[in-house]
């Protein structure tokens, strides 16, 4: 019987060790791979963030530019719909106001004269239809006045003259000041209007 012959498996090579470069190598690899995937994925978490936001917002701003440009409108018509009382007001009501109010402001002007300076005298011009009710409304005042009608004022002015001062009352003026004031308001373009601004 032959003799038996053992194959040896082993080579000459060198055992690779624990801290040998290819291992140093392939942790340096593992690492950055590691860092990168971590990197790409709060990347990706943080796309996703954004694009859910803006699905989520969207219909959001499209309700609220909805709400502003309706309210915007509702406040135009709102506005146009109560210009015809407001020039009504202004062309009725106002005038009787003034009307009967013009005694009572000559009266308080009155009053101021006399004590402004003592003993002066107070000379009252009106139209001779509010010559009444101004003499009614200075039946209590302890100034000295005299009291004159005049046909060529305006029933709602007067003129209140002293020793020293002057003054006027033009309730008419006033009227036609806010009746002006209100057409100008009007004149302002609708952009203007709905947003509450002024040129």
């Amino acid at each position: 019987m032959g003799a038996l012959k053992l194959e040896c498996f082993t080579n000459d090579s060198t055992p690779i060790s624990a801290g040998a470069p290819v291992l140093q190598d392939f942790d340096a690899i593992r690492k950055q791979a590691f860092e990168e995937g971590v990197r790409s994925g709060a990347s990706a978490a943080s796309a996703a963030f954004e694009a859910q936001k803006l699905r989520t917002l969207a219909p959001i701003l499209e309700g609220l530019n909805d709400l502003a440009f309706a309210q915007g409108e509702a406040r135009h018509a709102m506005l146009q719909s109560i210009r015809p009382l407001i020039e009504a007001m202004i062309a009725t009501i106002l005038p009787r106001a003034a009307k009967a109010g013009l005694a009572a402001e000559v009266s308080a002007l009155v009053k101021d004269a006399a004590s402004k300076i003592s003993d002066t005298h107070v000379v009252i011009t009106v139209a001779q239809s509010a010559l009444d009710a101004v003499q009614k409304s200075l039946g209590e005042c302890e100034a000295t006045f005299t009291l004159s009608g005049d046909p060529d004022m305006d029933e709602l002015s007067a003129r209140v003259a002293w020793d020293s001062g002057l003054d006027r009352i033009d309730l008419s003026g006033a009227i036609s000041r806010i009746n002006d004031a209100v057409t100008q308001f009007y004149a302002i373009p609708d952009d203007l209007l709905n947003t509450g601004s002024t040129p």
